[in-house]
């Protein structure tokens, strides 16, 4: 919430510069002007906010549940349910505290004419207006009730994002995708005569294959138990593909990769995690070859 005031200012700044000192022709800067007026307008009454998470994929491995298995589906409810209570309880505080968003309308979200309707203690029967805030009144009966007397601050609270970059920087899956693979050979020329040659190309360059590891798998080949042999960042550098391999049938990223897994059940995972978000959803599904286009 703090973030979209600073938002507010970048953009008086901007409105400033085209105002004031920009040297274009008076019909182009009045266009961008306005734009800028109307983005301000927009994000100065919505106070949109974009909760999101990363890793899910690694959180599973680390829980010891298969990505698309039943367990992993239940947890991931579990998990939805606790984020999304925190976010309402976050922005009606906010609401209480700042005020709600410019254009709070309790009666445009719920409801108290007669029909399907949910009693909540000692407060008027009401209803959502649609299923979203009916299943906000059923799941999330204390908040429902605290956001029709309160109001929230921010009009939306929740995204997935697909975390590309954050994922580098964590080191984990991305989202709330599957590992893609656990590791994958590259290539480097060698210079030296002493080096192990594991390819020669038509031109007469040798080459040595080095393994690329998902950050986690390699930390589970360092911590797990079973296969401590006080491996350094150069041994394992130097394990073949085959016994990379052998280590990852070991590992509980084992049949959860982004190939591995039941698409359909993937599936059901964007749904169990939609019906707690507010904005959308970044997401990739892996597809067999043989899909159909009415499948799809």
């Amino acid at each position: 919430d703090d973030l979209i005031d600073l938002e507010l200012e970048h953009i008086d700044r901007i409105l400033d510069k085209i105002n004031n000192k920009d040297t274009e022709s008076y019909e182009a800067r009045i266009r961008e002007y306005n734009l800028w007026k109307k983005i301000k307008k927009t994000a100065q009454a919505s106070r949109r906010t974009g909760l999101g998470f990363t890793a899910l994929g690694d959180t599973l491995a680390a829980l010891g549940y298969k990505y698309d298995s039943d367990e992993a589906l239940l947890f991931i409810e579990q998990i939805m349910h606790i984020k999304m209570e925190a976010e309402l309880d976050c922005t009606i505080d906010l609401a209480i505290l700042r005020g709600p968003f410019e254009g709070w309308n309790p009666s445009k979200e719920f409801g108290t004419r007669e029909g399907d309707y949910y009693q909540i203690g000692n407060a008027p029967l009401f209803f959502g207006n649609n299923s979203f805030y009916n299943m906000l009144i059923k799941d999330f009966p204390k908040q429902a009730q605290r956001m029709y007397q309160w109001g929230r601050r921010n009009v939306s609270i929740s995204t997935v994002a697909p975390t590309g970059s954050v994922s580098i920087l964590t080191a984990t899956t991305s989202g709330i995708e599957p590992l893609f693979m656990p590791f994958y050979m590259r290539r480097k020329k060698i210079n030296k005569e002493t080096e192990r040659v594991d390819f020669v190309d038509e031109i007469g360059d040798k080459w040595q294959e080095f393994p690329v590891l998902h950050p986690k798998f390699k930390d589970w080949i360092k911590l797990t138990s079973d296969w401590n042999f006080n491996f350094t960042e150069q041994k394992i550098e130097d394990l073949s593909k085959e016994d990379l391999q052998k280590l990852f049938e070991k590992s509980p990223w084992y049949g959860s990769t982004a190939n591995d897994i039941d698409w359909i059940k993937r599936v059901e995972i964007q749904s169990i995690i939609q019906k707690y978000t507010t904005h959308s959803i970044s997401s990739t599904i892996n597809l067999p070859n043989n899909v159909s286009e009415e499948e799809v």
